[in-house]
């Protein structure tokens, strides 16, 4: 399998595609019904619940053959319910997919001329209650990114935008997708993890200062721009969330 590093985009509309879980009724509904998706990328922001190259390929293999009917062209990003180790250049899942191609942080995505990077992998809230190497990777369960930076952006001063698995989130947003999960509490790491997350995405924040972020794994919609730092104009970030099984046109 080849990583894709860049990918450009001109002129082609754009859908960003909402975390499946496998249970993609909804997304089948909207996309069988709308006969204006065709010709057309399809970004896949996570948690299609990949759990292993035989499983994934039995799920998917006739989604992929229907968007290969209506010449779409289908990036996934891992979200933390998918397994790691199909993101790995040593997989062959891929190369039984016609339309879907994996791509990991640190990609390079240009759209209609806005410079955007890649940002995959996040914290799983209820990973207490999942099994570790099923549906929860430990050692993975975090955002992929360096914690200095350093070889993340590839030489890059400013962004345009993100597309993320997850993204940075206002205190308001946190708490909402908090509701119901205090459960989750009993892992006593989960609360530092979750701030740790937050700290780096802020630093790339800082860093690149993009005006758009656009994400799914809070599995509801929001759509709102608040001041994240304590600059003017350069402080305001415009979130999009996308939630579940929805399809989402970006450009």
């Amino acid at each position: 399998m080849k990583v894709i590093k860049n990918i450009n985009i001109d002129n082609t509309p754009v859908y960003l595609i909402g975390d499946l879980h496998t249970n993609y009724k909804q997304f089948k509904e909207q996309f069988e019904n709308d006969k204006s998706l065709r010709d057309c990328i399809f970004i896949f922001l996570g948690d299609m619940d990949f759990r292993n190259e035989e499983t994934a390929y039995s799920q998917f293999k006739k989604l992929d053959k229907q968007l290969t009917e209506r010449n779409i062209e289908s990036y996934v990003i891992r979200g933390n319910h998918d397994n790691p180790n199909l993101w790995c250049s040593q997989t062959d899942l891929w190369l039984r997919f016609t339309s879907f191609k994996p791509i990991d942080s640190n990609t390079r995505i240009t759209i209609n001329g806005n410079v955007g990077i890649i940002i995959s992998g996040a914290v799983t809230i209820n990973r207490a209650d999942l099994t570790e190497g099923v549906n929860y990777w430990p050692e993975y369960d975090k955002i992929d990114l360096p914690s200095d930076y350093i070889d993340f952006g590839e030489g890059l001063k400013n962004i345009d935008f993100v597309i993320g698995h997850t993204g940075p989130v206002h205190s308001d947003i946190f708490k909402e997708q908090q509701t119901g999960c205090e459960r989750y509490l009993k892992d006593g790491f989960l609360v530092q993890d979750l701030d740790n997350e937050q700290k780096l995405l802020r630093g790339i924040l800082r860093r690149y200062r993009p005006k758009r972020w656009y994400c799914g794994h809070y599995h509801f919609e929001k759509d709102t721009k608040f001041v994240w730092d304590n600059w003017t104009d350069d402080g305001v970030i415009h979130l999009k969330i996308v939630p579940k099984q929805k399809i989402m046109r970006i450009a």
